[in-house]
């Protein structure tokens, strides 16, 4: 038979192991609902869907920045065609400005 006290040590020490990891699961999930902005709101199935719409966004977010970034190359381009009348250059150049602070 084995003794009962190092059974008592041997479950005491799996318990101390499991408690820690439970604890720093929870931290993480905790600074994740902060980081992200949840702060808590949510249910873990529902925390989860938001962090989805968060990536989704983001992917979003980047795709149009992307396409910003293109347009204003284009305009920058076009803003010194000799073509354009003063106006027209003044217009373009002015966008080309707005569209550096959106990116």
């Amino acid at each position: 038979m084995s003794d009962p006290i190092e059974e008592l040590a041997e479950l005491r020490l799996q318990y101390d192991s499991l408690t820690a990891v439970y604890a720093a699961a929870i931290r993480l999930i905790t600074d994740a609902r902060f980081a992200s902005g949840d702060n808590g709101l949510r249910m873990l199935p529902e925390f989860i869907d938001y962090l989805r719409e968060l990536k989704i966004a983001a992917e979003q977010r980047e795709a149009l920045a992307e396409a910003l970034r293109f347009a204003r190359t284009v305009m920058s381009v076009t803003s010194k065609h000799p073509s354009l009348s003063p106006a027209e250059r003044r217009s373009l150049i002015s966008e080309v400005k707005r569209t550096d602070g959106l990116v």
